[in-house]
């Protein structure tokens, strides 16, 4: 199967669910973390360890 292409390798998308957040950088396979408090402080250090410009977020 060929990739489409990707204009920014370091743009995230978010599908946001009650109990869990997939995430995924630049089209690759998402990664899934829980909601939270302590989650999304690891998700949030996840980011910015992989440099993330920008985030666009869906519900499911």
């Amino acid at each position: 199967m060929r990739r489409k292409s990707v204009l920014d390798e370091r743009a995230t998308g978010i599908d946001v669910g009650s109990e869990k957040l997939h995430i995924s950088i630049g089209g690759d396979t998402p990664r899934v973390f829980g909601t939270m408090t302590r989650d999304v402080s690891s998700l949030i250090e996840w980011l910015r360890d992989e440099d993330v410009r920008s985030v666009a977020m869906e519900p499911s």
